[in-house]
Formats: C-alpha cells, sequence, structure tokens
C-alpha cells in the first residue's frame, strides 16, 4: 500500500526546551535526511486508545507529522501556531484532503493533555470536520524517541 505523506520534523536545540516542573531533557539533532520512518509505532490517541502510525497514512492523502512538547513554553507552541496559520492559508481542509498527526515528544504527556491541544487547535481552526483528521498522539518513550 503505497501512502503520500508530507513530513515536518522538528529539530529541536536544548538550549530552548524546558518542560513544566522538572528538568529540561537532553536533547540531540541528527538529520536523517531520506530515512523511512516505522508506521508500526503503538501509540496512544487523545482518547487514550492505542493507535499505530500507520492508521493515519491512507492512500493518496497526504500526512503532516510534527513533533513537539504539548507543554512547552516556547518553540513547540511557535510550530503549532504557525502550522495553524498556514493551514488557514490552505484551500485543503483537515480530514478531507490530508491528515495532520501532531506527537508529543515527552512520554510524560498523556491523552489527558493531547484531547486539551486537540480541543483548542481544532477550534481555532475553525472548520467542520478537522476533528476527523487532526490527531494528537502521545506515547511510550521507546517508540516516540525511535520517530522522533
Amino acid at each position: 500500500m503505497k501512502a503520500l505523506a508530507w513530513a515536518l520534523t522538528l529539530g529541536v536545540g536544548a538550549s530552548g526546551v524546558a518542560l513544566a516542573a522538572q528538568d529540561p531533557p537532553r536533547v540531540e539533532y541528527r538529520q536523517n535526511l531520506g530515512a523511512k520512518i516505522s508506521l508500526d509505532a503503538r501509540l496512544r490517541d487523545e482518547r487514550g486508545r492505542d493507535v499505530f502510525l500507520r492508521d493515519f497514512f491512507k492512500v493518496g492523502k497526504p500526512v503532516v507529522l510534527v513533533l513537539a512538547y504539548y507543554e512547552c513554553p516556547n518553540l513547540c507552541t511557535l510550530v503549532l501556531n504557525g502550522l495553524l496559520k498556514a493551514m488557514r492559508g490552505l484551500s485543503w481542509t483537515v480530514g478531507k484532503e490530508y491528515e495532520v498527526v501532531t506527537l508529543s515528544i515527552s512520554p510524560v504527556e498523556g491523552p489527558g493533555l493531547a484531547a486539551e491541544k486537540k480541543k483548542t487547535y481544532v477550534a481555532n481552526y475553525g472548520r467542520p470536520g478537522a476533528e476527523t483528521g487532526w490527531h494528537f498522539l502521545t506515547g511510550e518513550e521507546r517508540p516516540v524517541r525511535a520517530l522522533a
């Protein structure tokens, strides 16, 4: 099965990342141009259900993959807000012509926080049906690290 995918990958410098009430994680940046990601990663959606990354890749439907911290005080919020602004300017609609998968790269963030972010961003996007195409995921450290 072939899937057309757009991937937006963040490289975050250690000096710009801090999580609330904990020490900043050690962040490394390595380019992996041309590398393929595994669609077999087991994750959790915003309702706490187990999902696989492959569940969001449908034939002929592009996917925007965004890696972020949901509680990030700076860069990740700027990236998500920039994505939202760019998506509003497109004639295509999330859920209809393409999918967006936002994955927290922090294994301590869970489905409750993902659900809050989804509610906020889908409401600010303002197009009907977006909730079916914009997914906010979390996961255990191992699959998240492999994807990141």
